[in-house]
């Protein structure tokens, strides 16, 4: 007798790892409004993060799924951003990470970059960064039409 196989697939999921409830309530308010079928996660610091992803990799991906994308805060208690970016390049996990800091933007970014994160948003989060976060996640972004 063989048991039947689930087909379907879970999307997975969306991860804003971020201190600020307010900011990170706004922004999956606005992915939410996008038809995602992702679910998002809110955790407040690195060290929540570690600690999901730890999870994933010691009881497997049907425990637990790997996130499809983690917007990660620069500045949080506990375990900062740059610093889980270094501990996902010594694990050796290839995720999807989009930096994002309210402080000065450049060395802001250049602190995600030194540690591996390719993409930055400066809070408050512009178009572009929607636009970022949309093309990570394979949607569809809106292309300026021009001007007759």
């Amino acid at each position: 007798m063989t048991l039947p196989t689930n087909s379907v697939k879970t999307a997975r999921p969306i991860l804003i790892v971020d201190d600020d409830v307010v900011f990170a309530q706004t922004l999956r308010g606005v992915i939410e409004a996008w038809g995602v079928q992702n679910p998002i996660h809110h955790l407040l610091d690195g060290a929540m993060l570690i600690d999901y992803l730890t999870v994933c990799f010691t009881l497997g991906s049907w425990a637990q799924p790997l996130p499809e994308l983690i917007i990660l805060d620069l500045n949080m208690p506990n375990v900062e951003g740059p610093e889980v970016a270094k501990w996902l390049t010594k694990a050796q996990v290839d995720l999807h990470v989009i930096g994002a800091s309210g402080g000065e933007p450049s060395k802001s970014a250049a602190k995600f970059k030194k540690v591996g994160v390719q993409h930055f948003m400066s809070k408050p989060l512009k178009p572009e960064d929607y636009n970022t976060i949309k093309k990570v996640l394979g949607i569809a972004t809106e292309t300026p039409q021009p001007s007759p």
